[in-house]
């Protein structure tokens, strides 16, 4: 009995496995965007890419 549910329970963990392996990758660089996202937005405005238009063409 206990076989039959240990492989009930590992079963859709095992189906999941190719995938999270695949996905992996992924995962550094959707963090490092969303990371840049936020850092962008706090500091909005006092960015050199912000206020660069202010000192050009001078």
């Amino acid at each position: 009995m206990s076989i039959f549910t240990t492989g009930r329970l590992y079963s859709p963990l095992f189906l999941l496995c190719p995938y999270l392996h695949r996905g992996r990758p992924i995962l550094p660089a959707c963090l490092q965007s969303r990371c840049d996202g936020i850092y962008e937005h706090t500091n909005q405005g006092k960015l050199w890419n912000h206020i660069k238009h202010r000192y050009e063409n001078r």
